[in-house]
């Protein structure tokens, strides 16, 4: 399911983005060179292009990330509809905002001049090509959902649940290894053996905690991935 017409796009824009990206990540998928994801990634790039909402529910998996890899950079490229959410966050070494003026004017020079600066990409977003044109230029190796544009960009893609709620769908971007000897040079990301068959199980439950002065604890604290 793509998520340009939840990002209120110009119709121009949707237009581009079903016709000519289409064509763009075929011709990037030629000088693709899929490869291993990196164990101790010194910059991470996060890209979150949905609404507030979304982008609220993408902060325990941004937090996750820093938690497994605390030496690590994290930026997240955003929208300015979306950007207060990332803003002052500890875990967030730098917010870069997108908006639509910047598709066409600044946005090309930052992916030329950050050229694979970043070491590892989490693409969050399903079926928006712009997203994955980006994190093909940006990082080294990206992680996404599963599409057919994207396959041909992603280094990893594992299948997203439409069912699923946003939280633990994001959660498997994190959870996922890579399953090897696949055809057609693709890697599928697999989760791990305690999550598989478990599908109807929460990626994340709250920590049995206690109110202190009336006032219900912070939801970060008590939130953890089982």
């Amino acid at each position: 399911m793509s998520l340009k017409y939840a990002l209120k796009l110009h119709k121009v824009q949707n237009i581009v983005d079903e016709r000519i990206f289409p064509l763009v990540c075929g011709v990037l998928g030629f000088f693709k060179r899929k490869g291993e994801l990196p164990k101790h990634p010194k910059r991470i790039l996060f890209i979150r292009f949905s609404g507030l909402g979304d982008a609220i529910q993408s902060l325990p998996t941004i937090k996750r990330l820093h938690e497994r890899y605390p030496r690590a950079k994290i930026t997240v490229l955003c929208v300015p509809r979306n950007r207060e959410a990332f803003q002052n966050q500890k875990f967030i070494s730098g917010v870069k905002v997108m908006g639509r003026k910047d598709m066409l004017f600044s946005m090309p020079f930052y992916a030329i001049r950050s050229f694979r600066s970043f070491d590892l990409c989490i693409d969050t977003e399903t079926g928006f090509r712009l997203a994955a044109i980006l994190s093909f230029f940006l990082s080294k190796r990206t992680v996404g959902f599963s599409y057919k544009e994207g396959d041909w960009l992603y280094d990893v893609s594992i299948k997203a649940n439409a069912a699923e709620h946003g939280v633990p769908r994001l959660a498997h971007l994190l959870m996922a290894r890579v399953a090897k000897g696949e055809s057609g040079g693709t890697n599928r990301a697999v989760a791990p053996k305690r999550l598989q068959n478990r599908a109807h199980r929460p990626v994340f439950r709250l920590n049995n905690c206690k109110r202190r002065n009336g006032r219900a604890c912070r939801p970060d604290k008590c939130l953890r991935f089982l």
